[in-house]
């Protein structure tokens, strides 16, 4: 997974959000910010 994702991710985690709702969370944005290379599901 990207560096940006799982830093934003973490980042979610320590603010108190759940693993799923973080994951989710962290995916959007970065989705948005990327979408040549999207994370999700279907991504190495």
């Amino acid at each position: 997974m990207p560096r940006q994702y799982e830093a934003m991710r973490d980042a979610f985690i320590k603010q108190g959000l759940s693993t799923k709702a973080a994951k989710k969370k962290a995916a959007r944005i970065y989705n948005s910010q990327n979408p040549g290379n999207p994370v999700g599901r279907n991504s190495d």
